[in-house]
């Protein structure tokens, strides 16, 4: 039995394998920390997998295909871009986001030296709102997460269960 979920638990990891090779969708919170009231989301698509080491993928051609944030109503895209965007993965984590856009009076600014945002009305300069952005887990993540969870409780239950066998068996020995 527990070589069988073992075994299931490894063709699952390795059935993961091809598909995020091909393409990979991310989400993310803008969470207000610092200032304001506007907090939102985004998603990016990044062709290609995420590895160890330093991965990086730009728009133009490097890899980011697309990028859409949701702040105050707005919908930033690659299109409303003044510049290159870059998504930064450090050892498979999520480290870092370069992107300024524009539309309207409303400039949002993320910055790649860390996971932070600015929006800014640009009628009158000021600050809408500031905070940090995070990813948010994707599902082939939490399924991973998850069967990991199920193998640690197997190992516990089987061996739970061996010393049980074993101490009724002393018991017998001793008693007979």
């Amino acid at each position: 039995m527990f070589r069988l979920a073992m075994v299931a638990l490894v063709a699952l990891g390795c059935a993961q394998l091809p598909r995020t090779a091909q393409a990979t969708t991310i989400s993310f919170e803008l969470i207000n920390s610092i200032s304001g009231p506007e907090s939102g989301s985004g998603v990016l698509d990044l062709n290609g997998p995420i590895g160890p080491g330093l991965d990086v993928f730009s728009s133009g051609g490097g890899g980011l295909n697309s990028l859409s944030i949701d702040i105050g109503g707005q919908e930033f895209t690659l299109s409303n871009a003044l510049g290159p965007a870059q998504a930064i993965f450090q050892n498979g984590a999520f480290s870092g986001l370069f992107y300024v856009g524009q539309m309207g009076n409303f400039k949002l600014s993320l910055d790649t030296t860390g996971l932070f945002y600015l929006y800014t009305d640009l009628s009158d300069w000021t600050l809408t709102s500031a905070g940090t952005i995070a990813a948010t887990p994707i599902p082939s993540t939490i399924l991973l997460f998850a069967g990991g969870l199920l193998a640690l409780g197997l190992v516990t239950y089987r061996r739970k269960r061996q010393a049980d066998f074993s101490s009724s068996f002393l018991s017998l020995a001793v008693s007979g």
